[in-house]
């Protein structure tokens, strides 16, 4: 399935803040390019390396001919200050709509995991704040992929899970790349965009961001909600 963001309304991300990690190349570049073409007031750059943020900036702006939208912000998401420091800032806007959290290919369970997620903790108030002040959802949404279906992910079963992968011994590393790719106040999905071309790709991610309670929860693929592997959904007990 081909989104076309030509023909789709920007009502959903109109005068939206929105913030894009991984953003200087990719699909997390591509995305806050439409982002940005769809009328967003505030797209910030989230970016390890800030000189390759702000070129990303000026393709950008190059491209859309839209100035004073886009913002470039340090994050090292194998950094816990950070990471911190990142959310602390983002605190001070005087909103967040959307997160787009697109790590990328990276091979540690740091990067992809334990800071992906503190710092989706660490956005949650703002994102609630933000939709109670102008009474409607805000969004989390996770670049994932469909190769979660092909890692086995015994640590699941132990008792303390990350001790389980701190094992040398047992350690699997091409699984663990694998699996680490009531009417709520914010959304959290997941987008697989799927083996296509990047400009094809990030339209997926857009299609996570615009949100909608229907897409709560979910794992989307080709913009639709998917069906999650089973090992993730069932008791731990099976």
């Amino acid at each position: 399935m081909v989104v076309s963001l030509a023909a789709r309304s920007n009502i959903l991300t109109r005068h939206k803040t929105i913030i894009v990690t991984g953003s200087n190349v990719g699909l997390g570049l591509e995305a806050a390019r439409h982002l940005v073409r769809l009328d967003a007031v505030k797209v910030i750059l989230a970016v390890c390396t800030l000189s390759k943020g702000e070129q990303a900036k000026g393709a950008i702006e190059a491209s859309v001919s839209r100035k004073g939208v886009v913002e470039v912000w340090p994050l090292d998401l194998e950094s816990y200050d950070s990471v911190k420091a990142f959310a602390s800032r983002a605190e001070g806007l005087p909103c967040l709509d959307i997160v787009n959290e697109n790590p990328g290919e990276e091979l540690t369970v740091t990067v992809n995991v334990v800071f992906t997620l503190l710092l989706a903790f660490l956005f949650l108030p703002k994102l609630r704040e933000t939709a109670t002040k102008h009474n409607q959802e805000a969004v989390l949404t996770f670049t994932s992929s469909l190769v979660h279906y092909l890692t086995e992910f015994p640590e699941r079963a132990k008792k303390v899970i990350f001790e389980a992968l701190r094992d040398k011994e047992t350690a699997r590393m091409d699984d663990r790349f694998i699996s680490s790719s009531a009417k709520p106040k914010v959304i959290i999905n997941n987008v697989n965009p799927g083996f296509v071309a990047t400009k094809v790709g990030s339209r997926t991610l857009v299609h996570a961001a615009e949100g909608g309670v229907g897409t709560h929860g979910s794992y989307l693929i080709d913009c639709k909600p998917g069906q999650y592997v089973r090992y993730l959904i069932m008791p731990m007990t099976q």
